[in-house]
């Protein structure tokens, strides 16, 4: 899946990509829906290449990664594009 509109150099963006049980991959640009696409139920994610291309051939600058063990909805994404995780950590949370 391949963002739509593209990140603005220089700007903070929180990303967000989730895997469904039925194939479904979305893409969220901060909080919003951006882009989707299907792909295998169940299928192994794998040569995941995060910041392939950036704005202006500038290198990605990632401030945090985080990897959950469940899908999140949309509600919980955007809820989580302004979330600091300063202590205790969700339990889905990788």
């Amino acid at each position: 899946v391949i963002s739509s509109t593209g990140i603005e150099p220089e700007r903070w963006t929180h990303v967000a990509l989730t895997f469904g049980a039925q194939g479904r991959v979305r893409l969220y640009l901060d909080g919003e829906l951006d882009a989707e696409a299907q792909s295998a139920p169940h299928a192994p994610v794998g040569d995941l290449d995060v910041g392939r291309t950036t704005p202006g051939g500038g290198a990605l600058r990632l401030t945090e990664l985080r990897v959950w063990s469940v899908e999140l909805d949309a509600r919980d994404v955007a809820l989580g594009a302004r979330l600091a995780l300063d202590g205790e950590r969700p339990e889905a949370l990788l």
